[in-house]
């Protein structure tokens, strides 16, 4: 029978389920738009690609990508896929707009489970929320425009995502990179 938990020393197969929650980039104010129809800034259009470079230096592949409809979200989401050579394309889900921790959280354990890899853009506090939800911490952590949290939960289905059962996997921001 195949083993559900990592063992190092035999590197059995685990079952893991990988997420990537991605901030939008930083977006621009001075347009006078709505809040959902501002674009990226110049320097959320910089950040965005070298936040795509990133992912593949960590060698994360998404396998769905999942965006706000909001424009800056949409925006980097869109970015970041070109980036990585993503081409499935980009699921939009006007919900995720201005969405609760547990409306994400809902969203996620309706995943397909024959995906694995999943990348997940939105806004904060929400993400936040999120984050600090899904790993039990106390006092969160803060995600800058550009950054990303990368979560692993040894699950066979999205379904069985829950809070606790989920680990940091890595942390990236903007400034961290060089």
């Amino acid at each position: 029978m195949e083993s559900q938990h990592w063992d190092f020393a035999k590197k059995e197969k685990r079952y893991m389920k990988s997420i990537v929650i991605a901030r939008h980039a930083k977006s621009d104010w001075s347009t006078g738009l709505a809040d959902h129809d501002r674009p990226l800034n110049r320097r959320g259009k910089e950040d965005a690609p070298r936040m795509g470079k990133a992912l593949e230096q960590v060698d994360f592949r998404p396998e769905l990508i999942l965006s706000s409809t909001a424009v800056r979200a949409r925006g980097t989401a869109d970015i970041v896929a070109r980036t990585i050579g993503f081409h499935q394309g980009v699921r939009s889900d006007a919900n995720l707009y201005e969405a609760s921790s547990d409306y994400i959280l809902t969203a996620l354990k309706r995943l397909p489970d024959n995906v694995n890899r999943a990348m997940l853009f939105g806004h904060n506090p929400t993400l936040e929320q999120l984050v600090a939800h899904l790993l039990q911490m106390q006092g969160g952590i803060i995600i800058p425009t550009s950054g990303m949290v990368a979560i692993e939960c040894p699950v066979q289905q999205w379904s069985a995502l829950e809070p606790g059962n989920c680990q940091l996997h890595w942390f990236l921001i903007p400034k961290l990179l060089s």
